[in-house]
């Protein structure tokens, strides 16, 4: 059994001594004893209390970090009790192994925009809504020549653009015609759409 585990029987013990002694004081009309002894409940209440808040707010913060992507959360262990020493060293350990998972996400991404950049075909990521979550550096330097955040943008080489990418269904191909300052160019265009739990992408 877990000293953690001795000691909250050890306290719940106290208290339901106390608050025995507290009803025989009162009977007994030894009001001083009884008040001392009330007292007593109310610190070690307040212990309980304290302790499991505590903890909980540890976990709490742990939530709050994993929800917001802060994985940097690490808490020292050194001056607890063995139970709490562990839960600490289980949080961090999961912390750990979480900025080990997104770190090798990202380093992964990292490798495929690379490899994606090198390519000089002019690539494109947009969602549902038209809003341009990506493109590579040929799509950047052949199509406005600089990063667009809305399909709409596309208007400036041709009006007809955005509406041309909605309509086409994926693996069409359509031949666009394009107007870059003093010259014009004919673009074979398709799209993939690709779909995950949270989005529609293509």
């Amino acid at each position: 059994m877990h000293w953690q585990t001795i000691r909250m029987i050890l306290l719940l013990l106290c208290l339901s001594i106390s608050s025995v002694a507290i009803h025989v004081f009162y009977e007994e009309e030894l009001f001083f004893c009884m008040f001392f002894s009330a007292f007593w409940v109310l610190i070690l209440m307040a212990y309980v209390v304290s302790s499991c808040s505590q903890s909980t707010r540890r976990l709490w913060r742990m939530v709050e970090s994993i929800r917001y992507g802060d994985f940097s959360l690490n808490y020292s262990a050194k001056t607890q009790s063995r139970m709490e020493k562990q839960l600490l060293e289980d949080i961090n350990e999961v912390m750990a192994a979480l900025r080990i998972r997104i770190s090798a996400q990202e380093e992964r991404c990292r490798y495929f925009e690379t490899l994606l950049d090198t390519v000089d075909t002019c690539m494109l990521v947009a969602d549902k809504d038209g809003q341009v979550l990506w493109m590579n550096r040929a799509g950047v330097q052949n199509l406005c020549g600089y990063t667009i955040h809305q399909l709409d943008e596309l208007k400036e080489l041709n009006a007809d653009f955005p509406m041309i990418l909605e309509a086409l269904q994926p693996g069409e191909v359509k031949v666009v015609r394009i107007y870059k300052e003093e010259f014009m160019q004919d673009m074979a265009v398709t799209v993939m759409e690709y779909s995950t739990n949270y989005a529609d992408f293509r």
